[in-house]
């Protein structure tokens, strides 16, 4: 994955100092409070020269698709619902109803204009820009990234038109802006992401001159977002206008295009082409460009359809973990005879399939996973026998965890020590889990071109990830138990320290 500047992300000023800020592709908008994670996040911040943040970490993960399947209850509302109706059934297994309009549809929507160069298309819309703009029609030019956009106010302030901009960068005022763009002589340049919502009303004297002008200077990955853009004029039965200007160097077609469009590339003056732009009028132009964003919405749907795929490992994962956590939480029974069962496993574990070198080793093993006040292990002690090793062991937990609920002199507290060192050791483990699971994906997605099923090979690890959490879990919860630390606050009440 190779993140861009302006298109994956932006370099914001935040208090007087720079940060990284992810954008999101689709819409355009600022992703706060996002980070990239393995070190991709401060790989960015490294190459943009400004400050390193720390690495952060997923205490929880879960797909849109599996949230929303949570609920019992599932609806929703989108104009463009209709082109995906197959995968909302395919997903959620609900179906789409078209809801007629509550006025009449009079906008015009004009053919795209295809250019062979992206200087051709710029300047041909562009003039198409100032013929509107001299009748005093209302303008909204829509761009692929925040990098054109400020292309586009660039070349409206040298033509000498005065505009708003809006993308990423000054995002804060987007309602307001958007709200104002359908008066007279307005013009708003934007991402993709404006207007969504935001019900444009035209201006005095506007609807006579054929009303809001949308100009798409290019053509979406997802068809979807290209009638979002045509759906920003001609609302509730007002006239509008929308026309897309398209290039064969335009980034979708780069992507997604055929490879004989590389015969078109061509070295060029952009002077050269600004008196006279060449319109590709051959109908399989048209094709390759309803071909590319085939393409494109095909490669997403695929890529939707393996995230939910992978998911569902972690989705096990996560409701076994949660519904535990859970019944810990609501039992009310004493914990007594689940902590024995868990105690006596692990002293069994450590005693038959866990070999120490010496006593020394021994005793550092119990310092730093039984009790740190333990006495040192008798001359006569013999390591390597199992039997002697678990009693040992047991003796130590006994006595540990006897001097706990003598400290605390109250059933009810011992028993929320109890849960609370549990609860800390799942949680610990899960996080950790999590993060497992998040790197393991990543790893096995280049696998797509071996002869290996990935998505098996992620199955199995993640399968084998989990065991192995259980058993941490199990060690973790007896080190919480045996290790922690309790102590009186200022106030006389019990704080405890967990290891």
């Amino acid at each position: 994955m190779i993140y861009k500047k302006d298109q994956d992300y932006v370099v914001r000023q935040n208090e007087n100092e720079a940060e990284v800020v992810l954008l999101d592709r689709a819409t355009g908008r600022l992703m706060e409070l996002t980070r990239l994670q393995g070190g991709q996040h401060q790989a960015i911040e490294a190459k943009e020269h400004v400050k390193l943040t720390q690495e952060t970490r997923a205490m929880a993960s879960i797909t849109y698709q599996n949230l929303f399947r949570l609920f019992r209850k599932l609806s929703g509302m989108t104009g463009t619902g209709k082109v995906v109706e197959s995968e909302f059934l395919e997903t959620y297994s609900m179906s789409v109803i078209k809801i007629p309009t509550n006025r009449p549809v009079i906008r015009r929507d004009y053919p795209d204009q295809i250019y062979q160069t992206l200087p051709e298309k710029v300047f041909a819309s562009l003039d198409e820009v100032k013929h509107y703009h001299a009748k005093g029609n209302p303008l909204l030019i829509f761009t692929g990234s925040v990098e054109m956009s400020e292309i586009y106010s660039s070349l409206l302030l040298r033509e000498g038109i005065a505009h708003n901009l809006l993308n990423a960068n000054n995002a804060a005022r987007e309602a307001q802006m958007i709200a104002e763009s359908g008066q007279f002589g307005a013009v708003t340049v934007a991402t993709s992401m404006a207007g969504r919502g935001t019900d444009i009303k035209l201006g005095p004297g506007v609807a006579e001159l054929g009303g809001l002008v949308v100009i798409g200077t290019e053509r979406m990955e997802n068809h979807r977002i290209d009638l979002q853009i045509r759906g920003r004029s001609g609302r509730q039965g007002d006239p509008g206008i929308s026309k897309f200007f398209i290039s064969l160097e335009d980034d979708l077609l780069k992507k997604w295009g055929p490879d004989w469009i590389k015969n078109f590339y061509r070295d060029y003056s952009p002077e050269d082409l600004k008196n006279n732009p060449i319109l590709l009028k051959q109908r399989r132009f048209k094709k390759l460009v309803s071909k590319a964003q085939e393409a494109s919405e095909g490669n997403a749907k695929l890529s939707r359809r393996l995230t939910l795929e992978y998911a569902q490992s972690i989705k096990i994962q996560r409701e076994l973990t949660y519904a535990e956590r859970n019944r810990l939480l609501e039992d009310t029974n004493e914990m007594e005879e689940e902590i024995n069962r868990v105690l006596e496993y692990v002293i069994q574990q450590v005693a038959y399939e866990q070999s120490f070198e010496n006593r020394a080793d021994f005793y550092r093993f119990i310092l730093h996973h039984f009790s740190n006040r333990a006495e040192r292990i008798p001359q006569e002690f013999d390591i390597h026998s199992p039997k002697e090793v678990s009693y040992l062991l047991q003796s130590i937990a006994e006595q540990e965890l006897l001097a706990k609920k003598s400290y605390l002199k109250s059933d009810k507290l011992y028993s929320q020590f109890q849960r609370l060192a549990i609860l800390k050791a799942i949680d610990e483990n899960w996080v950790e889990q999590v993060d497992y699971l998040q790197q393991l994906k990543t790893a096995l997605s280049g696998q797509h071109f071996s002869m290996k099923n990935p998505l098996v090979e992620y199955y199995q690890e993640a399968y084998d990830g989990f065991e192995y959490m259980k058993e941490r879990m199990k060690h973790q919860i007896v080190k919480n138990l045996l290790m922690s630390e309790l102590a009186l606050n200022p106030k006389g009440e019990v704080v405890m320290y967990f290891p």
